[in-house]
């Protein structure tokens, strides 16, 4: 690929208690390998702002988060009026593109490469965005399965739209390729990645001590947004079916932070699990590479995905994914040398494989090698053959 002058990368959400919006891997991956065949990248991230007298915690960020620069990237923290509301929700791309569009015209030309991620804002902010320009948009739907289904079914004309007139939409697994096909006809698969530099291996003992984990443990991880959506009381109920004699040196981390923070706590004290499961709350990202170290096995329990970053990223440092068969999942863990699968909601399949796991040999090395063709680098050299 020739080098282009500038890409444009949209995405939206909120940051984590760190501050990092970039946090999101999915976004800071890609654009650390995308500045080496641009002149410039530019990342806009939509935040909404959300009137304090609703929700506090949503405008903690307004104090901390600055838009900075390295290198030839350039993070551009921008917000827009937000009512947590139906009606509201509805229009946010919308809205977003009605208060920044004047600014983020500015920043482009009609040779700027554009990216959105995620159809809502950020698509439907890129779809008006270059309404009346030569510039067309490449979408990459990130939703998960459900969350993708309940937007077609909304008929949301925004959606719609923004599908129909993407020049490419990347839909992170296969899965959903024929929910999308009536509004696009250049729709291509490409998974999410992992940063090879940040996930790969370390020394397990190291990581333990850095950890405070006794060396005769079996530690399993799961790393997700404690919501419903991530189903980690599957996860600890699944825990409390392992015979006790399995269970005793067991230890599991359950990394992410999030609304049902207290409803996982009780679960664990009633079942008397507190020392065999650790509810760590949010940690810090750089944190993440030594708990997958430290590990044996990740383990993610979700009733609905995409295509888990988190999977690749434990992939990276040679972790086996034990845990459901959802989103993109069984389209990566294609053979029992790089993990176990069972369906979503079985507390008995989830246990047994869990099981299984913790007495099976796993070959690291061969995680290792397989894990490469998802790195960031592969994963934008793909990508970018679409721009």
């Amino acid at each position: 690929m020739s080098k282009k002058k500038k890409l444009l990368i949209i995405s939206s959400g909120f940051p984590n208690e760190s501050g990092d919006y970039l946090a999101h891997t999915f976004v800071k991956g890609f654009a650390n390998e995308a500045k080496d065949y641009f002149d410039e990248v530019i990342v806009l991230a939509l935040l909404p702002l959300v009137p304090k007298v609703i929700k506090k915690r949503m405008n903690a960020y307004e104090k901390t988060l600055q838009s900075y620069s390295y290198d030839n990237i350039k993070v551009l923290y921008r917000t827009y009026p937000y009512l947590p509301v139906w009606p509201v929700n509805k229009f946010k791309g919308k809205i977003a593109h009605m208060f920044l569009s004047k600014e983020v015209s500015k920043l482009i030309d009609e040779d700027t490469v554009i990216h959105a991620n995620f159809t809502s804002p950020a698509g439907v902010f890129a779809h008006h965005l270059t309404k009346n320009r030569k510039n067309g948009f490449v979408l990459t739907v990130h939703e998960d399965h459900n969350w993708l289904v309940n937007e077609i079914r909304s008929s949301n004309v925004d959606l719609v739209n923004t599908w129909k007139n993407a020049n490419a939409i990347i839909r992170v697994n296969k899965l959903d390729i024929g929910l999308l096909n009536p509004y696009c006809d250049n729709l291509i698969t490409i998974p999410n990645g992992y940063d090879h530099r940040k996930f790969k291996q370390l020394d397990k003992d190291q990581c333990r001590e850095k950890l405070g984990i006794e060396n005769d443990k079996k530690v399993i991880v799961n790393i997700g947004f404690y919501k419903d959506q991530k189903n980690q009381k599957l996860l600890v109920a699944a825990i409390k079916s392992i015979p006790i004699d399995i269970r005793k040196n067991l230890l599991c981390y359950i990394i992410g932070g999030g609304p049902l923070h207290q409803e996982l706590n009780e679960q664990i004290h009633n079942l008397g699990l507190e020392a065999v499961i650790k509810l760590t709350g949010q940690v810090k990202q750089d944190e993440l590479p030594f708990y997958l170290n430290a590990a044996d096995l990740f383990c993610l329990s979700s009733d609905s995905e995409g295509n888990p970053t988190v999977m690749f990223e434990a992939l990276g440092v040679g972790l086996p994914y034990i845990g459901t068969s959802v989103g993109g999942v069984p389209e990566i863990i294609t053979s029992e040398d790089y993990g176990l699968t069972c369906e979503p909601g079985d507390k008995e399949a989830l246990s047994n494989i869990i099981k299984q796991g913790i007495l099976k040999a796993w070959n690291k090395n061969k995680i290792l090698s397989y894990a490469k063709e998802y790195t960031w680098k592969n994963i934008f050299l793909t990508t970018q053959k679409h721009y």
